[in-house]
């Protein structure tokens, strides 16, 4: 039995996110500038796998405006009648294509589960489909 499992902590007034990743899909960031690109992380062992595995902590700091979409492979890996995955490069190329005034957090999620549905369409559901996607704003006040 194994897991994978991306986690962090974000520090809300500093924007200081601290992360490990234990074989999860590499979360996607969308920086305020509206660059879309994989968040680098060093790869990670399956959770579970090996009794004494050590994970990497990684530290990235997130602007203003950055937002983060963390996804389960359900995603990519979702298949089509020609038994074709959606893959990495059709999200990225998704999230790319959201118009600046759709890349709320909702409207990510709901652009990418739109494209997911249409990509696969008759062919039935076979992995979970989970999303997450968390935009920093930065300090308030």
């Amino acid at each position: 039995m194994f897991v994978t499992i991306f986690c962090g902590i974000l520090n809300f007034k500093t924007g200081e996110l601290l992360f490990a990743n234990a074989g999860h899909n590499l979360p996607v960031l969308i920086s305020s500038g509206g660059e879309v690109r994989w968040l680098e992380s060093p790869p990670g062992f399956l959770l579970g796998i090996m009794e004494d595995a050590q994970f990497e902590t990684s530290r990235m700091m997130l602007a203003p405006g950055d937002t983060l979409l963390l996804y389960t492979d359900g995603v990519t890996e979702a298949m089509n009648t020609r038994q074709e995955f959606f893959s990495d490069q059709t999200l990225i190329d998704t999230i790319t294509g959201c118009r600046p005034d759709h890349r709320s957090p909702e409207a990510i999620i709901d652009g990418v589960l739109q494209a997911v549905k249409a990509f696969t369409g008759a062919e039935p559901q076979s992995d979970d489909i989970t999303m997450l996607a968390l935009h920093y704003r930065g300090k308030s006040g």
